[in-house]
């Protein structure tokens, strides 16, 4: 269903649950919620952030106070150097939709995708 409005209504349901595979092969419950389906919200919230910051190396992502700037932060050079620009989400079988993996994608995927999606815009006009 592309429309979160008429999911709600539909079925009563705030988000889109489905079952997130990571690399590692752990298996967690998820939904897709917000306009669009554009939010993925984990149970606790910090699954994907964690992941994401533990796979990049960085360490005690927490900072110790909030008046004190963060040091292990990440930036589009730390990710050029790691060779990830971003992370993407795939199907393994299409007639299984609420099954869904995760990883990271090569540096230059984003601005792929961001291309590839401008190209359609402008020629779905």
């Amino acid at each position: 269903m592309d429309d979160y409005q008429s999911y709600r209504r539909t079925t009563g349901q705030s988000g889109y649950p489905i079952h997130l595979h990571m690399p590692n092969g752990t298996i967690f419950d998820v939904r897709f919620t917000q306009e669009n389906f554009k939010s993925l919200q984990t149970d606790p919230q910090s699954i994907l952030g964690l992941w994401i910051l533990n796979a990049l190396g960085i360490e005690h992502p927490q900072r110790l106070s909030y008046d004190v700037p963060a040091t292990n932060i990440v930036t589009m050079e730390l990710l050029e150097r790691i060779g990830y620009d971003s992370i993407k989400l795939w199907h393994e079988d299409p007639q299984q939709p609420d099954e869904l993996w995760v990883d990271f994608a090569e540096f230059g995927s984003f601005e792929r995708f961001k291309t590839m999606k401008y190209k359609r815009q402008k020629n779905s006009k």
